[in-house]
């Protein structure tokens, strides 16, 4: 398992502080994987790809399409599976930042809702929250679109 510790360019494609590829992980041209990642080991990620801060994509991942921030991903054409809860308890997050982030989650990865209309569906405590603003900036910035998701069973 290899850490990479600062910001670096490998070739076209930009990796951030505190991400760990794990062995055979891959990148296709022009990826972006943000701040303290995971990518487990033989995941491959197509280019043009986006993984956000603090994802993470199991073993044998094929991510065709971006992960958003907090988010977990598996399987070939990978689709999101829910949030890296672990991550959050280690990296201490107050209780109303890991239920701000999970609405948030819910309401576009699960529900199918605009960055906007998920924003518009958040207390305003929970729009405050600094995680939470980075999520719907990356949502909005995607163009390849999201990994597809569980559907809600809500």
């Amino acid at each position: 398992r290899v850490a990479v510790v600062g910001f670096i360019t490998l070739d076209d494609s930009i990796i951030g502080d505190g991400v760990i590829l794990a062995n055979g992980a891959q990148l296709g041209g022009h990826v972006a994987v943000e701040d303290g990642a995971i990518l487990g080991a033989l995941s491959g990620v197509h280019q043009f790809c986006r993984i956000g801060r603090k994802a993470m994509l199991a073993g044998g991942a094929k991510v065709t399409r971006d992960v958003p921030p907090w988010a977990m991903a598996h399987g070939d054409r990978a689709r999101l599976v829910g949030l890296n809860l672990e991550r959050m308890r280690r990296d201490a997050l107050p209780q109303a930042t890991r239920s701000a982030i999970k609405r948030v989650y819910r309401l576009i990865c699960r529900q199918g809702m605009s960055p906007d209309e998920a924003q518009a569906g958040l207390s305003k405590p929970e729009s405050e929250v600094v995680e939470v603003q980075q999520f719907l900036d990356f949502v909005r910035a995607t163009e390849r679109g999201l990994c597809a998701g569980r559907a809600s069973t809500r």
